[in-house]
């Protein structure tokens, strides 16, 4: 079923934290990172379905090699504690195929950050990142095919000379984020009413929507990587929690709507 994530975080040279090795981690390719001197090798995934960079018209031809675009963007950031990008998760819903998912995310990018002009590197992933260790997965329910998309954004404009001198401080503002978070669950619900679906996404919290519903946890790789290995966390821990909680709310309110319609069609 179709679920609404968007979370939004900074790469920053203070946490230690390499561009080019986040570039490498979600496009499945081996990068050399000069600002580090190292070489960030992840060919060994096997759930990257599609990557691609996107550029505003006019940028710099070489920008579109991926480790020539990250090292660039580390060359134009000479602080030592820098933020050098920003990074997007972003479920995908399992009623769109793999070509729905790209044209989705290509779109959504191209209108919210690149028309801005923002450079981006996206990557689409099958959501397993091992698949030979599937049988090993327990409580399937909680973890289910989960395509999602991974989007590493530039600071600061890209132009026919490269990346500008200023950062976008505009891009920081609390406001914007909620609009893009906004244009997502947006730009999927115009997806899902293109296929003829009638099931919707929102981002905003279920108290916002006035939904009777306990909220489940977004587990990220690390929870996941040991709920593989059949290590139990509090986060998977709270969310089967939360969905048994859910699901006998809604038992519930299935029997008062039956004992409801049974009053109403035997009433004198």
């Amino acid at each position: 079923m179709a679920i609404f994530h968007f979370s939004m975080g900074i790469i920053s040279r203070k946490k230690g934290k390499s561009v080019v090795g986040a570039a490498s981690y979600i496009s499945g390719e081996k990068l050399y990172d000069r600002y580090y001197g190292r070489l960030c090798d992840n060919r060994r995934r096997q759930d990257v379905l599609y990557t691609e960079i996107l550029l505003p018209p006019g940028a710099p031809s070489q920008l579109y090699d991926r480790n020539t675009f990250w090292n660039a963007v580390d060359d134009a950031e000479k602080r030592c504690d820098s933020r050098t990008a920003r990074v997007i998760i972003m479920a995908l819903p399992n009623e769109l195929t793999h070509d729905e998912h790209i044209l989705l995310v290509r779109t959504f990018i191209l209108n919210n950050f690149v028309s801005l002009g923002m450079g981006a590197d996206i990557a689409i992933h099958s959501g397993h990142r091992a698949d030979k260790h599937l049988d090993m997965v327990k409580n399937a329910e909680l973890v289910p095919d989960n395509p999602h998309a991974h989007v590493l954004l530039t600071t600061r404009i890209v132009g026919a000379d490269g990346f500008n001198t200023k950062k976008e401080r505009d891009w920081d503002k609390k406001e914007i984020l909620i609009h893009w978070r906004s244009q997502w669950a947006q730009a999927q619900n115009q997806a899902l009413e293109r296929k003829g679906l009638s099931i919707r996404v929102s981002h905003e919290s279920y108290v916002a929507q006035g939904v009777d519903k306990i909220p489940t946890k977004h587990l990220g790789r690390k929870v996941k990587a040991l709920e593989d290995r059949g290590i139990s966390t509090d986060y998977c821990n709270d969310n089967k929690k939360a969905i048994k909680q859910n699901r006998e709310r809604d038992t519930k309110k299935l029997e008062k709507s039956r004992v409801y319609r049974y009053d109403r069609e035997h009433s004198i």
